[in-house]
């Protein structure tokens, strides 16, 4: 990464820690520019992806869809899972908010397929959070329930609330 890249994508988290959206967003989409510039194919699809959270925070959805579609294929061509996932998760989350939601539950489904065995809790657990309250928004009760049990069982480590609900889910689904 260049001095030029990483000033830009610094700048951008910064102004995303302080919640100004649309100027980080600014930020990530030039330091996507000249990544691409430099035909530096992984920083382009990172900042393209750091540019796509920014959009979504910022309630610009079409363009978080724009920004992210497709940098999951730069990930898989170098074999990296983790971001690959996070990708998809951020392309399905910007379909989601565009009421997509058969596509986006496919690729959430995607997404947490992708890191089964990665030892990714916290990141599963997070897209398979997201993915319970699409299924249940979308009326799939049930299987928003065992969904939202998977993610608390993905997760390292359990707050109160979530330990309550382990207890419940495992005596509704697992009958211990």
């Amino acid at each position: 990464m260049t001095e030029e890249l990483q000033s830009l994508s610094q700048t951008g988290m910064k102004h995303f820690q302080k919640k100004e959206y649309t100027l980080a967003a600014d930020y990530f989409s030039r330091a996507a520019e000249v990544a691409h510039n430099q035909q530096q194919e992984l920083d382009e699809a990172e900042q393209k992806n750091n540019l796509s959270v920014a959009l979504l925070f910022s309630g610009n959805f079409q363009q978080a869809y724009d920004a992210a579609v497709g940098t999951d294929a730069v990930f898989l061509a170098h074999s990296d899972i983790k971001r690959q996932a996070m990708a998809i998760g951020n392309t399905a989350q910007a379909l989601e908010e565009l009421k997509k939601y058969p596509e986006a539950l496919k690729l959430y489904e995607q997404a947490t397929d992708l890191l089964k065995g990665q030892n990714q809790g916290e990141i599963r657990s997070m897209l398979l959070h997201r993915k319970a309250a699409l299924q249940a928004k979308t009326g799939d009760t049930l299987q928003s329930a065992a969904t939202f049990s998977a993610s608390i069982d993905e997760k390292p480590r359990l707050g109160v609330k979530e330990k309550v609900l382990k207890k419940v889910f495992d005596k509704i689904f697992r009958n211990k």
